[in-house]
Order: C-alpha cells, then sequence, then structure tokens
C-alpha cells in the first residue's frame, strides 16, 4: 500500500464514530493512535524486507593479491 492510500483509510476511520450499535449490535473501531500504530509498523516491516540494512559490505581486494 502506497501512504496516499494508508493515509485516506487511516482519514476514512476518523470520518466514522469510535463506536455505534443498532439492533443489538455493537461495532467499535481502533482509535487514531492504534490506526497510526499500525501504519508505522507496516511501513517499518516493508522497509526491512525490501532494503536490508540500507547498505553493503564489501572486502576490497588489491589487483594480483591473493585471498
Amino acid at each position: 500500500m502506497s501512504d496516499a492510500t494508508d493515509q485516506a483509510a487511516i482519514e476514512a476511520a476518523l470520518a466514522k464514530p469510535s463506536s455505534q450499535s443498532a439492533d443489538g449490535v455493537t461495532e467499535t473501531n481502533r482509535s487514531a493512535a492504534d490506526l497510526i500504530a499500525l501504519n508505522k509498523y507496516k511501513r517499518s516491516l516493508e522497509s526491512q524486507v525490501a532494503g536490508g540494512l540500507g547498505f553493503k559490505i564489501r572486502q576490497i581486494v588489491p589487483s594480483g593479491a591473493v585471498r
């Protein structure tokens, strides 16, 4: 999911009431803090899988040298 999609989903959830009940059925939504924390967690997982550490370690060996 892109950041714009996540942001739109959070804004849509914030527009809804946090809890409602009708005909004996009660529905509760997650709080804004929970949605933002979930979004940050998902983004951190995506960055770990996609990019690794962010840098590569390479061994520099001069030409003619034996490893």
